[in-house]
């Protein structure tokens, strides 16, 4: 879910960078609080977090805009390591 969600975050009009409406559009696109369990929205919450710290503002919006057109699309190495240090620490597997 949270892949398949990645980057609905920006809304109409993009940002310049990390905003609380970019925050709260990623959290909104990538749970569903009447379905999802608490797992995926500590997911979700990760990584934003993780993104947010770790990629450049510019380079989520790429992400995102590559993935809106292919859902299929390589999220890249740097976003893949995120999710995976997610689901590791979320799951605690």
């Amino acid at each position: 879910m949270v892949a398949a969600v990645l980057l609905s975050a920006c809304g109409g009009d993009t940002p310049e960078d990390y905003t609380i409406e970019t925050r709260d559009n990623f959290l909104v696109a990538c749970t569903d609080p009447l379905v999802d369990s608490i797992l995926i929205t500590e997911l979700c919450e990760c990584t934003f977090e993780s993104a947010q710290s770790r990629l450049q503002f510019e380079r989520f919006v790429d992400i995102e805009r590559r993935f809106e057109s292919n859902l299929n699309a390589d999220l890249g190495i740097a976003m893949d390591d995120i999710l995976a240090d997610c689901i590791l620490r979320e799951a605690d597997l």
